[in-house]
């Protein structure tokens, strides 16, 4: 296709935006983690490193950084009520 002497199947397509996070209830988070087996994180916790996911044993895991950022094992999440009442859940990427 060709628009005023430029072939257009040369020419680079523009940059999408980048989506913005949706920010999310616990509860809106959790569903998404159950039903669409996503991975969530907070943005108080700063980091991508840092998310909660449900195992394959239906348990939900953490997954954090430990001491000088060295990524630990995922191991049991301990909810507090700060975490159930917070409002600031967005989902990660899908794994591919």
């Amino acid at each position: 296709m060709t628009h005023q002497g430029l072939n257009m199947d040369d020419v680079s397509p523009l940059p999408q935006p980048k989506q913005e996070a949706k920010v999310m209830s616990f509860y809106d988070a959790l569903r998404e983690l159950v039903e669409n087996k996503r991975r969530a994180t907070r943005l108080s916790w700063n980091s991508n490193e840092e998310y909660i996911f449900i195992a394959a044993n239906g348990e939900i895991l953490i997954h954090t950084k430990g001491e000088n950022d060295v990524t630990q094992v995922p191991h049991r999440w301990i909810l507090q009520i700060a975490d159930i009442e917070a409002t600031d859940f967005c989902l990660l990427p899908e794994q591919s």
